[in-house]
Order: structure tokens, then sequence, then C-alpha cells
């Protein structure tokens, strides 16, 4: 049975990282039943702002103009949250990096549907 995914990045001043998390899952985010949602929390890095302008297989780009440094991280998270149509949400930092083919996570998330009640996967530090 075929689950929506929402992919859910979060981003702040890691353009290089960012990029190739982005790079690591852009065929997964081009597939119909996964929506991919960025947020830029406020970089000042050069060039962030224009590289997450130019995604075309991204469904939704926010950029943050103000950080909040002690809630940036969770108000990042309840956009995504907010606009996230998926039946699950995986949410991923701007220095994790997907390395498995995308067939590989999605069977991972559909593993998920037995666990009543789970709705969002987080991974953090993943290098």
């Amino acid at each position: 049975m075929s689950t929506m995914l929402t992919v859910g990045v979060t981003n702040c001043n890691r353009l290089f990282y960012t990029k190739a998390l982005l790079k690591s899952i852009e065929s997964l985010a081009r597939r119909p039943d996964v929506q991919l949602i960025v947020v830029d929390n406020a970089s000042s890095e050069q060039g962030t702002r224009e590289f997450l302008s130019s995604l075309d297989y991204a469904d939704e780009v926010f950029l943050r103009d103000e950080r909040d440094w002690k809630n940036d991280e969770y108000t990042a998270k309840n956009i995504i949250l907010t606009k996230a149509k998926g039946d699950f949400i995986l949410f991923l930092q701007d220095d994790c990096q997907m390395l498995v083919p995308p067939e590989v996570l999605l069977s991972a998330v559909d593993d998920f549907r037995s666990f009543k009640g789970v709705k969002c996967i987080s991974m953090f530090d993943c290098r």
C-alpha cells in the first residue's frame, strides 16, 4: 500500500550541507507520492536564498527573515507540520544525507504504518 510522505528539511547557514542533502533526496522528492517542504531559518550565508528559491522539485520553500535563536528548529518544524499533506512526515536537518535508494526509504516509512499513532520520523546528526 502506497503511503504519501512529506519530507521536511530545515536549514540555517549550511549551504554546502543543504545542497548535498537535497541532491541525495532529489529523485525521492520528484515522486508524486512525496511532498518536499524546505524551511530556511533566516540564513545569512551568501547564495542560500537563491539556491533554495531555484529548487524546481520542492513543493514549498519558506525563507524566514528573522531568527529566534531559542526556537528556530521548532518554528521551522511547525511550518512543515502545518503544510504537510503526507500520511507520514520525515524531518531532516540540513547536515543529513540519505544514501539509500528512494524505494528503501519509502519502504521503511511504510513499515511505520504498523505503529499506531506514529506520524513523524525525525533524523538528527546523520553525518
